[in-house]
């Protein structure tokens, strides 16, 4: 009974592990096509990625000051400033494209290190009018920092991990790091690099102890790297002066704040699984009292016989007369 009641309770809490859902956006421009085109021509892009959803990526894409449009895609996986080929063709009804399509895992991950984009085709300029990255509007990210992340890989004993936070108006980056590398020599925040390259240090932290706490202020470039997934964080050691231990600043998938639009959904999945858990306990309870009925009601039975009713004695005080 007690493993049956652990499993089923173990498979309710699972069903609200899920995924959050994704948001991303796209600004599209002239200027981000490569090479540029001298174009009025803008659009404005939403983005909702479904992870539990098959992986389904939902957008709606609004266009202005375009003419002749002949066609629209989403290309990848590109970097800003690289092309890449078409990977979905898009619907364009007037000014405005809007749909879903299912993304691969490959194409998930891509997704979520910024390196996809929409470009906007017309008569003027078949390969592209106007083009937008589709970046992640996350503001919580994550690091994993491990020997195995550096380029190359390094055998390494010690790990760590980071959480950052990101203000998109002031572009204020929160970041707190924890690791056990003894005697540090520096630590930094490296890029534009993917998970295969190296960078440059863009930032250098004040010291390289096993907690770092602090906030830095993001250039407009150094933002739109964390955005893309092109930054990632590199513990030094005497022994590993190219690094020791290396993990990429990635969106949190598990914990980005409520932005306002719809239910906490974690907050009422907990709170129905109380509900689910309590209604299981109160049914279970209910099995055990009907399995035992024959054992409860003969010792209710025994209990009846044995009171002083039972015996034909009245509990009540005797009258005077009764006395005499």
């Amino acid at each position: 009974m007690r493993l049956s009641f652990t499993i089923v309770l173990l498979g309710l809490l699972a069903s609200f592990a899920v995924a959050l859902d994704l948001k991303f956006i796209s600004n599209l421009d002239g200027q981000q096509v490569v090479p540029p085109v001298a174009s009025l021509g803008e659009g404005t892009g939403v983005f909702t990625f479904h992870p539990d959803d098959d992986n389904t990526l939902d957008y709606d894409i609004q266009l202005d000051f375009l003419e002749d449009v002949t066609g629209a895609h989403i290309h990848g996986p590109a970097r800003l400033g690289q092309n890449a080929d078409p990977l979905f063709t898009l619907e364009v009804d007037d000014d405005e494209i809007e749909g879903s399509v299912k993304l691969s895992s490959d194409i998930a991950t891509a997704l979520k290190r910024g390196q996809l984009y929409v470009a906007v085709h017309t008569k003027t300029n078949p390969d592209g009018e106007i083009r937008g990255q589709i970046l992640t509007t996350a503001k919580n990210f994550v690091a994993t920092l491990k020997g195995s992340n550096e380029v190359p890989p390094i055998l390494s004993k010690f790990e760590g991990k980071g959480s950052f936070q990101l203000d998109y108006e002031s572009k204020e980056l929160k970041y707190q790091i924890s690791h056990n590398v003894k005697d540090a020599t520096a630590a930094h925040i490296h890029g534009p690099a993917t998970t295969t390259q190296n960078g440059d240090v863009l930032v250098t932290f004040d010291s390289p102890k096993s907690t770092i706490k602090g906030t830095h202020i993001l250039t407009e470039q150094h933002f739109e790297f964390l955005r893309s997934g092109l930054l990632y964080v590199n513990i030094h050691t005497e022994a590993n002066a190219n690094g020791e231990i290396r993990g990429q600043i990635l969106i949190d998938e598990e914990n980005q704040p409520d932005d306002g639009g719809g239910w906490d959904w974690l907050f009422y999945g907990v709170l129905f699984t109380v509900f689910l858990v309590a209604l299981l306990l109160g049914v279970v309870a209910g099995l055990i009292v009907y399995r035992k009925r024959d054992v409860i009601l003969a010792k209710l039975n025994k209990k009846k016989k044995g009171s002083p009713l039972s015996d034909g004695i009245s509990p009540e005080p005797l009258l005077a007369e009764d006395r005499a």
